[in-house]
């Protein structure tokens, strides 16, 4: 047997049925709805049922969508930093290589240009990881 949890959205409540241990997170996803509901009762006041969670339902599918927009924007944006990265590790590779067969430190400040843009490159990868894990964990919330 299914239990069934009581969900209270835009005042009204609903019992629905779930899976056993999904209650928690069919809980967060009515708060979520809920949320959207109270947002349209306070700005248009008393609305019918269906059209009330209707729009509720449009504004969280409308947030989730610009949310996937944003995280494919920033898939791109690493997959580009992953590419600058390994050209700038393979340049720091040629250029110690040459550095090392020429057996001077001739081509150093090179060198070190192209590790400052590799460590760059790393910099702004982390940045760009840590934006997708947050807005990751925003849409779960």
């Amino acid at each position: 047997m299914m239990p069934e949890t009581a969900l209270n959205i835009g005042g009204r409540e609903y019992r629905v049925a779930c899976n056993p241990g999904e209650e928690d997170q069919l809980q967060q996803a009515a708060a979520l709805l809920d949320t959207e509901a109270q947002s349209l009762l306070k700005a248009l006041g008393r609305v019918p049922e269906t059209r009330m969670l209707l729009m509720s339902g449009l504004m969280l599918a409308d947030r989730t969508t610009e949310i996937a927009i944003q995280a494919q924007a920033l898939q791109k944006e690493a997959q580009s930093l992953k590419s600058r990265l390994r050209e700038a590790e393979d340049r720091v590779a040629t250029l110690s290589s040459q550095a090392s067969a020429a057996g001077n430190g001739a081509d150093t400040a090179e060198i070190e240009e192209a590790r400052r843009t590799a460590e760059a490159a790393i910099a702004t990868l982390e940045a760009a990881t840590l934006r997708v894990e947050r807005m990751a964990a925003e849409r779960r919330a």
